[in-house]
């Protein structure tokens, strides 16, 4: 185990450039939360420069990726009418994305959460999300990504021990914000066209 990771710290700094492309290009077939879980363990022991280095490459990396996806989705927007039958079933949920902050809030924890990133990411170019808005509100999602799972590398780097009597109670807790942000989501899906009847709209 030390000498896998003694050849994974002498490549830390690449796999923190290439790791979020390269999971974005396989998908779900490379697990991502493991992977920076690793990498908070190898900047954990780097020293504090090189810690640095790496946690930043990683934010630098997976935001790159993020626009490239959210680029993906502007290429795809006006190509959209070729499907009829798609675009009359995403154009309504895509207009909410656009013009709801909620949705844009929604993408922090979708973003921290295997929550299908890649359709967020794509669903709001499609959905014409400004740029600028885009940019930053991705920022600090990529930013609380690496600090939760990062950081549980870096904590289970100093802690090893208790890794194995923190992993059940972790797990459960994850499952439950699993469920508790895909009920948020389903809730706010069924509520919107409530509000804009209220409203008249």
């Amino acid at each position: 185990m030390d000498g896998l990771l003694h050849t994974l710290q002498a490549h830390a700094l690449l796999l923190a450039l290439v790791l979020p492309p390269a999971i974005r290009l396989v998908g779900h077939w490379l697990p991502e939360e493991p992977l920076l879980v690793a990498m908070g363990v190898l900047a954990q022991r780097s020293a504090p420069p090189e810690a640095v280095a790496i946690l930043t490459l990683l934010w630098l990396s997976n935001a790159v990726t993020d626009h490239v996806v959210f680029g993906l989705g502007r290429v795809l927007a006006p190509r959209l009418g070729r499907w009829p039958r798609v675009e009359s079933r995403l154009r309504p949920v895509l207009e909410r994305a656009a013009s709801s902050r909620w949705a844009l809030a929604a993408f922090v924890p979708a973003r921290v959460l295997p929550l299908g990133r890649a359709a967020w990411l794509a669903g709001f170019g499609v959905a014409g999300v400004a740029y600028g808005t885009f940019a930053a509100v991705d920022g600090a999602a990529v930013a609380l990504h690496l600090l939760v799972w990062c950081g549980l590398g870096w904590w289970a780097g100093t802690h090893a021990a208790l890794v194995v009597d923190v992993a059940k109670p972790a797990t459960a807790w994850f499952l439950l914000a699993v469920v508790a942000s895909v009920a948020a989501v389903l809730l706010w899906r069924r509520l919107a066209p409530a509000s804009r009847r209220s409203a008249g709209i």
